[in-house]
């Protein structure tokens, strides 16, 4: 599997593609004999991918940066229990936008797309598609500058930066229907946010953003959402 997945990682260098690939597969591989219980999952190759490239090019660096993520947040928690904790997360970032932005959350369930067709990759990706991400040109400056936030603070930051993204296009939200609509949000969502003054018009907004959207709501939504999941159980039983 990882094999495969490195094979397939964009790297912005082509020049020495097999180079970056083969170091991108030590770093997979060690990751995956440190830590066992984790193994490999898809989507890992892209995360290091990302923090290879804006970290130079620097295996050992990247290493370091992954080993952190995998020791010091809470991140690997997602993989376990057959990622349930994933669609609790869709759950809290519903509420959250049912709080702060409603009409958006209406009109994306009046056209029946539903988080869990444009949310999967925030969460097991935090953000770092290496397909298109370096095609933008400021577009890894505001990732990784949400990694660090995470790295900091937890998984308020990578809420923090899905929810900014779409207050900040909600006017070409609100102006998609149907199918226009879930291409938008799946494939086409921000791809405009790293030209001329959006990337610092985003990082602005998601600094302040960050006031509301923090661990203290997060963990209150967590509660929220495990409490009618226990109560849906229970009814059903």
């Amino acid at each position: 599997m990882i094999e495969l997945d490195v094979n397939r990682t964009s790297v912005k260098d082509k020049s020495e593609i097999k180079k970056h690939q083969k170091k991108l597969r030590n770093i997979l591989m060690c990751l995956v004999h440190l830590f066992k219980e984790i193994g490999y999952f898809q989507g890992m190759n892209y995360i290091a991918g990302f923090l290879y490239q804006i970290l130079d090019f620097n295996e050992e660096k990247t290493f370091y940066y992954m080993l952190a993520m995998q020791k010091n947040t809470k991140f690997k928690n997602i993989f376990q229990n057959e990622l349930a904790l994933l669609q609790r997360f869709f759950e809290v970032f519903k509420k959250i936008l049912i709080i702060y932005i409603p009409e958006i959350y209406q009109h994306l369930m009046n056209n029946e797309v539903n988080e869990n067709y444009y949310m999967p990759p925030w969460f097991l990706t935090l953000f770092m598609f290496t397909q298109t991400v370096f095609d933008k040109e400021d577009a890894p400056k505001f990732i990784f500058l949400v990694i660090e936030n995470y790295y900091l603070n937890g998984w308020s930051a990578i809420f923090n930066a899905g929810y900014t993204i779409i207050k900040y296009h909600k006017n070409e939200i609100i102006g998609l229907k149907g199918n226009k609509l879930l291409n938008y949000m799946v494939n086409n969502f921000g791809k405009e946010d790293a030209k001329n003054n959006n990337f610092e018009n985003i990082k602005k907004e998601y600094i302040k953003n960050s006031f509301h959207i923090n661990e203290e709501l997060i963990d209150k939504l967590l509660k929220v959402s495990k409490y009618e999941e226990n109560k849906s159980k229970n009814i059903e039983n």
